[in-house]
């Protein structure tokens, strides 16, 4: 959002966009806690992620693991923003194995 992050911009329909989160859960190979992640370490259990209502297809969901060169514990998620999501901020879900990201997640968006 433009307004928290002056050189940010909304997303728009088709981007790539990254996703910074935590608690999802161990990746393969795993990286202890407080080391610094030195190869992408992608994620054991399913990842889903649900964007303006729009289940995303596996194959927009380009990466989901540990946030290369960062401390262990903080992942990235690369996902392709969907054709149909509409202008405004959009609720993003995320779900890995049985449990589900925080309510009231959005991503601006403009078309």
């Amino acid at each position: 959002d433009p307004a928290v992050v002056s050189t940010g911009r909304p997303a728009r329909p088709g981007d790539i966009i990254e996703l910074y989160l935590t608690g999802l859960g161990p990746t393969e190979p795993v990286f202890q806690a407080g080391e610094i992640v030195s190869q992408a370490a992608r994620l054991r259990e399913a990842t889903t992620v649900t964007v303006g209502g729009t289940t995303l297809a596996a194959a927009d969901v380009l990466y989901a693991g540990s946030a290369p060169n960062a401390i262990s514990g903080l992942y990235q998620l690369n996902i392709r923003m969907p054709q149909t999501a509409p202008d405004g901020d959009v609720p993003v879900t995320v779900r890995v194995g049985g449990f589900e990201s925080q309510a009231n997640a959005t991503i601006p968006v403009r078309r």
